[in-house]
Formats: C-alpha cells, structure tokens, sequence
C-alpha cells in the first residue's frame, strides 16, 4: 500500500508539472526557405558633380610619407670629471603638428673605461618623459670608447614642445667625447 501511495504522489506531481505544457501552443515546426537567386535590376548610376576630363582629386591624410621628418643634434660630452651629462635639443614641433618619432639612432664617445647611456625626451602634454635606447659598446677608436644605437621606436611630441636627446655618463670616464642624435618619423596635423 505504501508503494502505491508513493507512486500515486510522483505521478500526480508530475501531471501538476506537464499539464499546462500540453495547453501551450508552441506553434509549427517551419523549415528555412530554400536558397533562390537574387537578380538586381534598374542599375543606378552614380554622378559625383564631375565628368572624365576633371576627375575628382583624392587625399589619403592619414599616409606618414606626406610630411616625413629628420633631425640631427650633435653633443661634445664635456672633458670635466664633474659633468656627467649632456642634453642636444633636437627639434622643436611646430604649431597644430603633432611628431610621431619612428626611429633613432645614437652614436657618442667617451674616455675609456667610462661607459655611457642616452635617451629622447619628448613630451605631449606636461612634464617631458625620456625613452631610453640600448647602447652597444663598439670599442676605443682614437682613445674614444664608442657606444652606437639604431632602434625603432613610436614616440609622440605635441606642439610647441621640444625634442631632446641626453647622454649620460660613467663618473670613471676620461676626457671629452663627441656624439649624435638623429631621429626620423612624420607630422600629424593635429587641431
């Protein structure tokens, strides 16, 4: 008796689940229509307000090679034990010009056994950020130990804002030593 009293309960349990499912209408199965050709007929003609004999002039603004840039500065790093560092303006941006700095290349000297590091200084907006380069010491020439640096970079100057390149040296060096900066990339026009 017990086992019919079980059965009973799951059985009107699930008729109370299932019957306002059977009187749900969830509508007719419809398969996709079939795939039919589209034909396009009456083929507008386009007039852009010019004829062949004075074609419409297109302006691709956004392409870096309408206004390339390059620039050099060169330093002489002092011969005085107490001044470590040097700094070369490089360039000033121009108003309503945005710099976009592509690559640079760096190339300075000091006395052995002194070893040196350097960096772009560019700002946008505000206080001026240095980007430093990866140096490679190419030995002493001339009783000069020179360090060289040709790297790819994005870097941003705003308006009116100036371009710098620091060197900076080891307390141990000797004498003076000669260098350069040279940068490349292209102006954005900015408002």
């Amino acid at each position: 008796m017990e086992r019919f009293r079980r059965y009973l309960f799951k059985a009107t349990f699930c008729a109370v689940l299932l019957l306002p499912l059977a009187f749900t209408d969830v509508g007719q199965a419809v398969a996709a229509p079939a795939a039919s050709n589209v034909n396009v007929v009456n083929t507008p003609t386009v007039i852009i307000g010019n004829n062949p004999s004075t074609p419409l002039p297109v302006f691709n603004v956004d392409n870096p090679a309408s206004q390339p840039f390059q620039e050099s500065a060169q330093f002489t790093m002092a011969g005085d034990p107490l001044i470590f560092a040097t700094n070369s303006d490089i360039t000033v941006v121009p108003a309503g010009k945005m710099l976009v700095i592509e690559h640079v290349t760096f190339s300075g000297g000091t006395g052995p056994p002194g070893k040196m590091f350097a960096g772009i200084s560019t700002s946008i907006v505000g206080p001026e950020k240095t980007h430093w380069l990866v140096l490679t010491e190419h030995g002493v020439v001339l009783g000069t130990t020179v360090f060289m640096a040709s790297q790819p970079m994005r870097l941003y100057a705003g308006p009116g804002t100036t371009v710098r390149g620091n060197a900076f040296r080891s307390p141990d060096s000797l004498g003076e030593g000669p260098g350069e900066f040279s940068i490349s990339g292209h102006f954005v026009d900015v408002p």
